[in-house]
């Protein structure tokens, strides 16, 4: 139930057309030598903070240098001179403002982002103030003024609030800048590009998250992707977990029937689930453990950066099973359609615990009349950390693999 991969292609897509090649920044570097000291922001949003650190500025190095602060507004001086005005046209900033709603969700993340773009920190929203304000910043340092803060975008704000964090003289973790320079951080290591962004959530302590986590529908080849950033990635795998039912309405018959016994897959075979019965079973491609990616599910790595899985289950693959189904001597004898609908709960694992689970559903439909299948859709993608397996994954788990010490 996976689907071939394409090494970190980075490309861009209808539905988010990111920025190519992410940049890393460290947690804490020492400030670069562009930077003279913390900028001074528009009015509205410049904090208590920045108001006292733009003073000291003033003090330390004369009215002169902090003239020259205050035209360019940011701490890492901009690369473009006279930028271009930015307008987006609404199709764009429907886009831009629906892709960074997915993304950012935390308010204290977003007040903090808002200010440091320039406009009123409140309301802490993404809004098209919000969309404007990253287009104006892109555009400052040659970036594509997509207004989407996709990896390129976050890594080079990331490195901006550092620096800020660091004219403060903050300590390493625990405040609001460097939390949220950390998570933009995390963010610019992603990879994939492809189809449509649907979740990122992040792992770890909230005041200095350890990785993020990106899901995204539609990956190369309708595949779904799952992908954890952060310099630990070496150490992280993926552990999935599986259940599927096939339902199908016979001739006269007032309800679907559900299929019934077990099914092959790629996996080994899988009982199937009904209305009232879920019967979940590990994801993993051969015997040799249950780590989806260690048993030969599709993923790629990037040393210390990344870890991405990948999935299509489902598809014209299953076309055969369904027909069977719906034959004269099947469970559901004369159905006209066939529906697969495959859920899966992965989890990031490391050393030996869950540490974060995302839910999501592939559903195939199959037109047995003429013996066609649709595309692969996908649902849910919903994530959350996690202390540990529930007993229902766990049970699962020991089942197949009586030795695995994940939990």
């Amino acid at each position: 139930m996976v689907a071939p991969e394409r090494a970190d292609a980075e490309h861009e897509t209808q539905s988010d057309p990111a920025e190519r090649g992410a940049t890393a920044a460290p947690t804490s570097p020492a400030a670069p030598a562009s930077a003279l000291a913390l900028p001074a922001r528009r009015s509205r949003g410049l904090g208590p903070a920045r108001a006292d650190s733009l003073l000291g500025l003033q003090r330390s190095a004369g009215n002169r240098a902090a003239v020259r602060v205050l035209a360019r507004e940011f701490a890492i001086a901009p690369t473009v001179e006279n930028p271009p005005e930015v307008a987006l046209t609404a199709r764009a900033t429907n886009v831009a403002r629906g892709i960074n709603r997915v993304m950012f969700r935390d308010a204290r993340e977003i007040h903090v982002i808002r200010d440091v773009l320039g406009i009123s920190a409140e309301p802490a929203a993404v809004d098209d103030e919000f969309v404007d304000a990253v287009a104006r910043y892109q555009a400052q340092y040659g970036l594509d003024a997509d207004g989407i803060l996709g990896p390129l975008t976050s890594g080079r704000l990331s490195r901006e609030i550092t620096a800020e964090s660091n004219f403060l003289a903050e300590a390493s973790t625990g405040t609001e800048l460097r939390r949220t320079a950390r998570r933009l951080h995390l963010r610019s290591l992603t990879s994939r590009r492809q189809g449509v962004l649907v979740h990122q959530g992040f792992v770890g302590l909230d005041a200095n998250p350890e990785g993020c986590v990106t899901v995204r529908f539609g990956d190369d080849g309708n595949s779904i992707s799952l992908e954890y950033t952060g310099e630990n990635s070496d150490a992280v795998n993926w552990l999935q977990f599986i259940n599927m039912n096939m339902t199908g309405t016979a001739t006269g018959a007032a309800a679907p029937t559900f299929a019934t016994g077990t099914q092959g897959t790629t996996g080994g075979p899988v009982t199937w689930s009904n209305a009232t019965t879920t019967n979940w079973a590990v994801d993993a491609v051969q015997a040799t453990g249950p780590l989806y990616d260690v048993s030969g599910g599709a993923n790629t790595r990037a040393a210390g950066r990344r870890i991405a899985m990948f999935d299509a289950p489902g598809g014209a693959g299953g076309l055969a099973v369904a027909q069977s189904f719906a034959a004269p001597t099947g469970a559901a004898p004369g159905a006209p359609t066939v529906r697969l609908q495959m859920n899966f709960a992965a989890y990031v694992v490391r050393n030996n615990r869950a540490r974060y689970r995302v839910d999501w559903t592939g559903t195939t439909t199959y037109n047995i009349t003429a013996a066609t299948s649709s595309a692969i859709a996908y649902s849910n993608g919903n994530g959350r950390p996690v202390a540990g397996l529930p007993a229902e994954h766990r049970t699962a788990l020991t089942a197949e693999y009586a030795t695995s010490v994940i939990n």
